[in-house]
């Protein structure tokens, strides 16, 4: 029996449908090392290996790229969250500026709740002033403006809370309405 019996129409290379091109060896974007890839990969590949992504992926730089990007892509869906303050807490939050804040607050707290003591990932930077009411008194009604706004950033007014005392504050959960409220009464 021939050892190609079966192979009839068989279509080598750039004639298969199937054919993804040859491969091409390109060099890593952070340890430059040569790594192969299909023609078609071209586009996406950067990197040999997944820790050297992972390295890429938490250079300064492209944090604050991504940061942007992901900020962008809130702000362009302002539409579907329930209310512009709501949405624009969410780009606040979640933007590298305030990443980094938080981190300050914690370092400055030793990674610890300043009620019980308690140390671990369930740590919270809690505003003593409720930040809604911050954003609302201050007028801040896009990003720039959170930036600007010094009350927001005002190392005096937050505090590291772990999960279970920041739950117990007396304004947690409680809607800007009634913390204003409850101002005016005292």
């Amino acid at each position: 029996m021939p050892w190609n019996k079966g192979l009839e129409g068989f279509q080598a290379g750039g004639e298969n449908p199937r054919w993804k091109g040859d491969a091409l060896n390109l060099n890593c974007k952070i340890c430059s090392k040569e790594f192969r890839v299909t023609q078609d990969r071209i586009a996406t590949a950067k990197f040999c290996s997944v820790p050297c992504k992972k390295v890429w992926l938490n250079l300064p730089e492209v944090r604050l790229e991504r940061s942007v990007a992901e900020k962008k892509r809130i702000t362009e869906k302002i539409g579907e969250f329930r209310s512009a303050l709501t949405a624009l807490d969410k780009v606040i939050r979640h933007s590298l500026h305030y990443k980094l804040w938080r981190e300050e607050v914690f370092k400055r707290d030793d990674y610890s709740c300043v009620f019980c003591g308690h140390r671990g990932d369930t740590l919270r930077a809690d505003h003593i002033k409720q930040f809604a009411l911050i954003l609302i008194q201050n007028d801040v009604k896009t990003y720039d403006d959170a930036r600007r706004c010094g009350e927001l950033w005002d190392m005096n007014n937050v505090r590291t809370l772990c999960h279970s005392c920041h739950v117990s504050t007396s304004t947690y959960g409680m809607r800007v309405s009634n913390y204003q409220s409850n101002l005016k009464e005292t």
